[in-house]
């Protein structure tokens, strides 16, 4: 079975859960908590991907990280992934997860390259043109390329949107080279 496949049944099954419980927002913080220490943990990603670390050891330490932090009902899907042998997925799992909570609110994540930080009103211009492109609430993410020179890059889903100077004069280039 597909890696994907994999990870949209566990987190339908996690989407479910968290609905039953009638929980559905604490345990997405809580999966946007776990994902951020995840990626953020080069020996928490080790360890639990590690077949010489028994499994017993890496339940006490997902427990120490998170019994805590988040609702019983996530440390429990964690504790089960583990158990399924399906921890080695856990950063695709809860992607996922994020993934259809934004489908089930209508979210669309931008993320916006830029070459200079843009102010208040370029953001709020961006933010109501993609709200018009694409027919839902948006969440603008920004981050600086001085490579582009110039413009933006926007990139949602599979869509990518290339505004920026560096690419338009590669463009011009092709053409002045095409045409000769």
């Amino acid at each position: 079975m597909s890696s994907y496949n994999v990870s949209t049944r566990y987190a339908k099954a996690l989407n479910s859960l968290a609905d039953d419980k009638g929980n559905f927002v604490k345990i997405a913080a809580d999966v946007e908590l776990v994902l951020n220490t995840y990626t953020g943990s080069h020996e928490l990603r080790v360890m639990l991907a590690s077949p010489v670390v028994q499994e017993s050891k890496k339940r006490d330490i997902i427990e120490a990280l998170f019994g805590g932090e988040i609702e019983k009902e996530s440390l429990e899907f964690l504790i089960f992934l583990l158990e399924k042998k399906r921890i080695i997925d856990l950063p695709y799992i809860l992607k996922r997860f994020l993934e259809l909570r934004d489908e089930k609110y209508g979210i669309v994540r931008v993320k916006i390259k830029s070459a200079v930080e843009l102010d208040k009103s370029q953001g709020e211009k961006l933010e109501s043109n993609f709200k018009s492109i694409t027919d839902k609430d948006v969440e603008l993410s920004y981050e600086i390329d001085k490579e582009l020179i110039g413009g933006f890059v926007a990139q949602y889903g599979d869509t990518l949107i290339d505004a920026s100077v560096k690419n338009q004069l590669r463009l011009l280039k092709k053409k002045l080279l095409h045409d000769n």
